[in-house]
């Protein structure tokens, strides 16, 4: 499995979940079970990661 392969819509989705276990978890709040937290990350590379993120980040905002 190869990290282009998500949508940009899913990245996004990622990231806004993450962005709310990060804040639940500074609150104290248990962290909820994600569709994505058994994804075996470490196989992605940061340039990987980075290019997928600049990709939806692109597609999202028609930057060329």
């Amino acid at each position: 499995m190869k990290f282009k392969n998500f949508t940009s819509a899913e990245i996004r989705q990622i990231c806004r979940q993450t962005d709310e276990d990060m804040r639940n978890e500074r609150a104290g709040k248990p962290q909820r079970q994600r569709f994505f937290d058994d994804w075996p990350s470490a196989q992605f590379t940061d340039k990987e990661i980075t290019a997928a993120l600049e990709s939806a980040w692109n597609e999202t905002f028609k930057l060329k």
